[in-house]
């Protein structure tokens, strides 16, 4: 849990580093957050001013990728992006190294997150279990705190065939897997299944309190989906990039859809707005969802106190 290697919050630390050229920076994409059109950003960007595309820390590439930083220290990319990247700043030895995330509510996160899965079954957020035959509440307590584990992951141990095979087989036979082949278990759901068998209820808790300590300190940018241009505006203004003049309105759909889609993103907003209110009722979903609960509202704290710092010294 000891992070190294990284820049602190660029609007609350006392002595901001504005990254220059040669900072590498590093998105931790929490799924179902409104990451895909960060991405989408984040492609615009390079693309604009010719840097390498980003590169995907995938599943299947985080032991090599490590191992490679390790061993030869290349960067060749300007961003590294995915749910496995945080951590890898302690690979870097340079340049310096920035971590940002963009958060969302956890209940919203979890509507959305079974309604994509429904359509897309062999995505690594999916194929753990099937969103078809589980219902939004079943699909909470299978995901539960899906951001906590994000920072407590150890790609290179978690996704090495050597972990699946002598920790997560013999736990998949004894509680029965539901998902699809076993050889392809996702590294999310093997870090959970660790944790849960590993880690007792203090055990955690006392991980969370040190996140909660830590967060500011790890993200030079907590953004949050809620208050989409203006994490744009922070992202823009600490790393020096055209995060808001490229990419602001990109959730903003509705200037260029037809009536159909505008009615059926109602209706998705509806539903969400539906199913969040049920999971909020439900108190063994709030205990599943608690640390990503708290993280978020620590991410809400950082995230005013970045607005006015930003206000203060750039507006």
């Amino acid at each position: 849990m000891k992070r190294k290697m990284f820049t602190p919050n660029y609007y609350l630390h006392p002595n901001p580093k504005n990254t220059s050229a040669k900072n590498i920076l590093v998105f931790v994409h929490n799924q179902k957050s409104g990451g895909s059109t960060l991405k989408a950003c984040i492609d615009n960007i390079t693309k604009k001013l010719h840097l390498p595309a980003y590169k995907g820390i995938w599943s299947g590439a985080v032991t090599e990728l490590i191992q490679s930083f390790n061993s030869k220290n290349v960067f060749q990319n300007k961003f590294y992006v995915s749910e496995n990247t945080f951590g890898i700043c302690d690979d870097f030895n340079e340049p310096l190294c920035s971590y940002f995330t963009l958060l969302r509510d956890p209940y919203e996160r979890i509507v959305s997150s079974h309604e994509f899965c429904k359509t897309h079954l062999g995505d690594p957020l999916c194929t753990a279990s099937d969103a078809r035959v589980l219902n939004v509440s079943q699909w909470a307590l299978h995901q539960g705190s899906y951001f906590f584990r994000q920072l407590m992951y150890n790609g290179a141990q978690i996704c090495s065939q050597s972990t699946l095979n002598s920790k997560i087989l013999p736990i998949l036979k004894e509680n029965g897997y539901q998902g699809n082949k076993k050889e392809h278990v996702p590294c999310w759901y093997v870090h959970k299944l660790l944790l849960d068998d590993k880690m007792t209820k203090e055990e955690k808790d006392i991980l969370l309190d040190f996140i909660l300590q830590h967060l500011q300190d790890w993200f030079a940018v907590v953004a949050i989906t809620e208050e989409y241009d203006m994490s744009l505006k922070l992202l823009q203004t600490a790393f020096n990039l055209p995060f808001y003049d490229l990419c602001k309105g990109l959730r903003v759909e509705s200037a260029t859809m037809g009536v159909t889609d505008i009615k059926k993103k109602l209706a998705h907003y509806d539903l969400v707005k539906k199913l969040k209110s049920q999971l909020q009722q439900d108190s063994e979903v709030y205990n599943a969802l608690y640390y990503d609960i708290k993280i978020y509202e620590k991410a809400l704290e950082i995230f005013h106190l970045q607005k006015i710092a930003y206000f203060k010294r750039f507006e």
